[in-house]
């Protein structure tokens, strides 16, 4: 089994948001808004955008991953827009660093 990754990342000067990685735990605390965003899998992908209103801001082409896939809840999306670009950013260059360091 997989150790979940629950972390709170501070990006530059923005408010921290909270990023939940365990996957059948963070649907409930996705509806209740004790978590901004989840990295997950589906099917919880699926589950946060229709149980919780959750919507999709980054899924990798299917030629680089089968398996990630970013969310955020809508008003944490258009309240911190500038933010979520930054992480999906942020997401995509470790990803390269991680590509190319595969040692």
């Amino acid at each position: 089994m997989t150790k979940p990754l629950n972390s709170t990342l501070k990006l530059l000067e923005a408010e921290a948001i909270h990023i939940f990685r365990e996957t059948a735990a963070g649907l409930p605390l996705f509806i209740k808004g004790e978590i901004d965003a989840a990295w997950t899998v589906e099917p919880w992908v699926s589950r946060l955008e229709m149980e919780a209103e959750g919507r999709l801001i980054y899924e990798e082409p299917p030629e680089n991953s089968l398996t990630t896939v970013l969310s955020a809840g809508v008003d944490f999306k258009n309240r911190e827009a500038d933010l979520v670009i930054k992480f999906t950013e942020a997401h995509r260059e470790l990803t390269d660093w991680i590509r190319q360091n595969q040692e």
